[in-house]
């Protein structure tokens, strides 16, 4: 599936991750591109997908704790862990931290927790880049080329085969560690 995922993009097919009120059991067109199906999150199968399909003919989701009581029968918290890391249910406009931090809630809880929501910080890049990684098995809307090519183009970066003697150039990089300290002069 990766495989596939990096070719259409290569060739300018924008490749979207599920959602859980567009997605079904299979890829779909979608704006301009492709829809991912629900099944390529990792512990979805088909009959998890097509209960989720099911349920949503009754009416759209509402929100992640829409989504949660109603597939309570079906959808287990590991499930809900990979949906959230899969950006499913992105057009809630919750954050992840959030998310993850609601997964065992109720919905009594969330009436009264509607206050702190914007007091729960999102997880950092590298975090979020994990968790798509582990629920879908490749980066794609996490994935640091992607990233590269965007700061490349606002920079003016230049090309490594670019690079000549005597020229100014501009460079752009990525910081893995830093071991920092202040040191008394």
């Amino acid at each position: 599936l990766a495989n596939y995922i990096k070719y259409s993009i290569g060739k300018g097919i924008n490749v979207y991750t599920p959602d859980v009120n567009l997605s079904t059991h299979k890829f779909k067109l979608y704006n301009d591109g492709l829809l991912m199906p629900i099944n390529s999150v990792h512990s979805i199968g088909s009959l998890v997908a097509h209960k989720i399909m099911k349920e949503r003919s009754n009416g759209a989701f509402k929100d992640f704790f829409d989504f949660k009581n109603r597939m309570s029968s079906d959808v287990n918290s590991r499930m809900l862990e990979n949906l959230i890391g899969a950006d499913f249910f992105a057009s809630f406009n919750k954050s992840h931290a959030y998310l993850i931090q609601n997964v065992g809630s109720s919905f009594s809880s969330y009436i009264n927790d509607e206050e702190s929501i914007d007091d729960v910080v999102e997880f950092d890049y590298y975090k979020l880049k994990e968790d798509e990684y582990n629920a879908l098995g490749f980066n794609l809307k996490y994935d640091v080329f992607q990233e590269y090519n965007k700061c490349k183009e606002l920079y003016k970066a230049t090309n490594p085969v670019d690079l000549a003697l005597n020229k100014k150039v501009n460079v752009i990089g990525q910081i893995i560690n830093c071991n920092c300290g202040v040191r008394a002069t």
